[in-house]
């Protein structure tokens, strides 16, 4: 049987790469594809439909300047592929800590096995744990959106102006690519007007895709959002920790939750007045805050391997360059482990 990752098949719209091994490293020869892909846009001579193409005549037409020996190419890869590989091992860590936080959610909160649930009786008429109760929504916390931005208003560089798309990648830990801006004078405008986002609060997708969640923190820059495309959650109450609801936001039970106060048939689409009409699910104060006390260090280490993350792809794409352009000489580099001896071999 063949294993997936060893094989597969691409069509017409796919260049494939198969370095010649005796010559070329195969993870040099990825990042020269990587510094090389302005040249690929450039070789694009459009269609007739307007879809951007690349032809196989096209593409390897490009010119690339390669090093002879084999050895600096594996220097090269090796120090580029170690802010790699420091990058993927922060985001394993990040997928781990994501999943202690769901599975002590749905431990606690779903199969009802909170610490001391043992000895918790059980209220007949609610069939809920004592001091546990159900509440709306908007009774826990203001349910708003933004102020309309005109077209007008955005600007090449300034505050960052989020959509629902960006809200997604954000949720889901992966870079933002072509985020709007606005000016800075037009976000104090409407900061001292309506107020802007702010450690504590929750931004949820509510047309197209919906259901993904944001949790603004301390280590988070300074942004605006488009109305109608997101449902600002704020001013939470001090019996209601907006982590707890965060996380909740996460369970399959609050996304099912949310599939049941969809409106629209073409485009699914979640409205203010549904959100604020969902049921909460209100723990005890002392199991909620022993909650915050597991999943915000959580939450925080998070943020902090992204913005480590972040760093550390600035410094690869900076490196990336100046090693493949020869400015920075490899030559003389010794690594702590020695690569193989290709040329004499």
């Amino acid at each position: 049987m063949f294993q997936s990752d060893q094989y597969c098949f691409t069509n017409q719209s796919v260049n494939v790469v198969i370095p010649n091994e005796d010559k070329y490293d195969n993870d040099y020869i990825f990042y020269l594809l990587k510094i090389s892909l302005p040249k690929v846009e450039n070789a694009n001579p459009g269609t007739a439909s307007g879809r951007d193409h690349v032809s196989k005549s096209s593409f390897c037409a490009i010119k690339i300047t390669v090093p002879e020996s084999k050895i600096t190419q594996q220097k090269i890869a090796r120090i580029l592929s170690a802010y790699d590989d420091l990058i993927e091992n922060n985001l394993k860590r990040i997928k781990l800590m994501e999943e202690m936080a769901q599975i002590t959610y749905e431990e606690w909160f779903v199969r009802m096995k909170f610490p001391g649930h043992e000895i918790t009786p059980i209220v007949p008429e609610t069939d809920l744990p004592e001091r546990w109760e159900y509440k709306k929504l908007s009774t826990l916390c203001d349910v708003t959106s933004s102020k309309r931005v005109f077209l007008s208003d955005y600007v090449e560089e300034g505050i960052p102006f989020y959509r629902g798309k960006e809200i997604i990648l954000k949720s889901k830990n992966s870079p933002l690519n072509d985020a709007l801006y606005i000016s800075m004078d037009k976000y104090k405008e409407i900061d001292e007007k309506f107020g802007t986002p702010k450690s504590g609060d929750i931004l949820i997708t509510a047309v197209g895709t919906l259901g993904y969640t944001f949790l603004v923190s301390d280590s988070d820059e300074r942004f605006y959002f488009k109305d109608g495309n997101l449902i600002w959650l704020r001013d939470f109450s001090i019996h209601f920790s907006p982590t707890y609801f965060f996380c909740m936001t996460k369970n399959r039970c609050f996304k099912g939750q949310l599939s049941g106060i969809t409106i629209g048939s073409s485009q699914k689409a979640l409205t203010i007045k549904g959100i604020k009409g969902l049921n909460i699910l209100i723990p005890e104060k002392q199991i909620m805050d022993s909650y915050d006390k597991i999943s915000i260090p959580l939450l925080k280490l998070i943020k902090k391997l992204l913005v480590q993350n972040q760093l550390l792809k600035e410094a690869r794409d900076i490196l990336l360059p100046r090693l493949m352009t020869g400015l920075i000489d490899v030559d003389s580099l010794e690594l702590l482990e020695p690569l193989p001896d290709t040329e004499a071999a």
